[in-house]
């Protein structure tokens, strides 16, 4: 077989080549023969028969005008006789420039044709929006179907094959519509009797439209399922977002993650070279609860916890862990930061904010807290299985318990590790006595008083009022025992003492004595004095100062003034003893 190359283009990226084999072709024009002798007994048949049974046919001349068309096609189109077939059509496929030798060419391809203008742009034009919106409503439940495609089903689609009649000079298009279901047909302008009857496209239309039900039928189980599978995610996502946050109130974020990544708690474990930790109780805890019920004290405590963890929302701190009335804090870990030790104090100012609002149901007084703060190295890491806890150990954690119990209402009592870390410009403090912490040396602890403003301005906060209350509370109280004191002082009837003349010494009761030579008397410490009754070192002429068992002096009284009956009465039983001793 010989093979030539006739001619090669390319048009709309495709290559075309023509091939001439030459070869003998002997057997197939004897095959030629035998068919055209069997072909005489074929029968003929009448071309309107032949039309009708292809309602959406065309004949096309040479020059690609439209002779002939079906009965179905003529009632789409009532002027397409004499149309030339690009004005009405848009060839699909096969991709090839529209004219007569390539359709000859490609005459074994299938060709697909489409519509250029809608089938129903002119029915119903003034319910075209309405129309518009049930279809595409319908079509939202097919399967197959999308936005574009939408606003394609009142075009025709026309797909068949292509004939040349030899003896009519011309081309025969036997075309069916491709029609999927009963809307796109109904969009088209069709109907089912349309349709021709000797082939299938009855059958594939009713076909597609139980097919669209059944896909109809699946896409609404389908939605249902995805609809119920959301609602269920988002129920998962809420509860995982709740477990996360009690995770997170339990141990910190870091960790957790890591733990989640499976970690071991071991490798979870770090020491922090310098953290700053809070220890704060109620003060008279015990006594609140005696006069509370069970129910009463877990409600304080919710209430003065709720409000705390709310400001640590603004604060770089930690929770560590409540114990009873015992709330602990941490800054510095496990996220390290520089400035731990004034986010502690901060947070401590504005949990003393809070703890005012809360109050006692019972006395209707306001709860009071003490604070202590310390700095310095803790290890942290997690402790348990089943209830893991991030828990802080070192002797930071035990100094900084010791500043709470040492602290007073309040106040924030800090080390002088804290104190070193903080600003003396930015807050106000006032030195303590020095103080033995956990067995350490005496070192000098502080209380922080107030925060200044950047002017260095003191800032007034809300417990002030209430802290300058209870000073006033304390310092009327304490003049209430010094007057008790003053009214309960007395002297102890018996004053045994010693008196000493020329040398000679003699024993009497106690280790008082009366001195002749210079007339005075010495009393011990244990001397008691009552109902204003002044004990001294007597002389005739003068009465000097006397001190009691707490070494507080006592009112002098001068030999100018006269003294009191008490004091003439006991110095006459002095002298009438010391007569009979001489």
């Amino acid at each position: 077989v010989d093979i030539e190359i006739v001619s090669e283009r390319e048009e709309l990226d495709v290559t075309y080549v023509v091939l001439e084999l030459k070869f003998e072709n002997t057997a197939y024009a004897k095959e030629i023969i035998t068919n055209k002798d069997s072909n005489e007994l074929d029968l003929s048949l009448d071309c309107n028969i032949f039309f009708e049974l292809f309602p959406f046919h065309m004949v096309i001349s040479e020059s690609l005008n439209i002779i002939s068309a079906g009965d179905s096609l003529t009632q789409l189109f009532p002027h397409i006789v004499g149309e030339l077939v690009r004005d009405i059509f848009y060839l699909i496929r096969p991709i090839i420039t529209l004219n007569w030798s390539q359709i000859i060419l490609h005459s074994n391809n299938v060709f697909e044709f489409t519509t250029i203008e809608p089938l129903r742009k002119q029915i119903n034009e003034n319910n075209s929006q309405t129309n518009d919106a049930i279809e595409i409503n319908d079509s939202e439940m097919l399967l197959t179907m999308s936005s574009q495609r939408d606003n394609q089903e009142t075009y025709l689609r026309l797909r068949g094959q292509m004939l040349y009649l030899h003896e009519w000079k011309t081309i025969i298009y036997l075309a069916t519509p491709v029609l999927e279901n009963l809307d796109v047909m109904i969009n088209t302008g069709l109907f089912i009797n349309d349709l021709s009857m000797h082939d299938s496209s009855r059958d594939l239309v009713l076909a597609g439209t139980q097919q669209s039900a059944e896909l109809k039928l699946a896409l609404d189980q389908e939605k249902q399922k995805s609809k119920a599978l959301e609602e269920s995610m988002k129920k998962l996502d809420i509860e995982m977002k709740k477990t996360d946050i009690l995770l997170y109130q339990m141990i910190p974020k870091k960790i957790a993650d890591r733990l989640r990544n499976g970690e071991k708690t071991a490798n979870l474990c770090e020491t922090f070279e310098s953290c700053t930790i809070l220890f704060s109780d109620v003060v008279g805890f015990t006594s609140i609860c005696a006069s509370l019920t069970p129910m009463e004290v877990v409600s304080i405590l919710n209430e003065m916890y709720t409000k705390f963890d709310k400001c640590l929302e603004s604060h770089n701190c930690y929770k560590v862990e409540t114990i009873g009335d015992a709330y602990m804090l941490v800054s510095g870990l496990p996220e390290r930061a520089r400035n731990h030790a004034a986010e502690i104090i901060d947070m401590a100012f504005d949990m003393l904010d809070t703890i005012i609002t809360v109050s006692n149901p019972t006395h209707n007084e306001k709860l009071k807290i003490r604070i202590g703060c310390h700095s310095g190295q803790v290890v942290a890491g997690i402790a348990g299985i089943k209830m893991p806890r991030y828990c802080l150990f070192g002797d930071a954690v035990s100094k900084a318990n010791l500043t709470e119990q040492t602290s007073k209402a309040l106040h924030i009592h800090i080390s002088d590790a804290t104190y070193r870390l903080l600003d003396r410009k930015s807050y106000e403090f006032e030195e303590r006595t020095k103080t033995t912490i956990n067995g350490s040396l005496p070192t000098s602890t502080y209380f922080v008083l107030n925060k200044k403003d950047r002017s260095g301005n003191i800032q007034i906060r809300p417990f002030h009022q209430v802290f300058e209350e209870m000073k006033r509370q304390e310092a009327e109280e304490n003049r209430s025992k010094q007057s008790k004191i003053s009214k309960s002082v007395t002297i102890d009837d018996s004053l045994p003492f010693t008196s000493k003349s020329n040398g000679f010494n003699q024993s009497l009761h106690s280790n008082n004595s009366i001195s002749r030579s210079t007339g005075s008397v010495e009393l011990t410490a244990s001397t008691r004095i009552n109902n204003n009754d002044v004990v001294s070192h007597l002389t005739e002429n003068s009465i000097p100062n006397t001190r009691i068992s707490n070494n507080q002096p006592l009112k002098m009284y001068e030999a100018a003034s006269e003294p009191p009956e008490s004091i003439k009465s006991f110095q006459g039983r002095l002298r009438s003893r010391t007569c009979e001793l001489l």
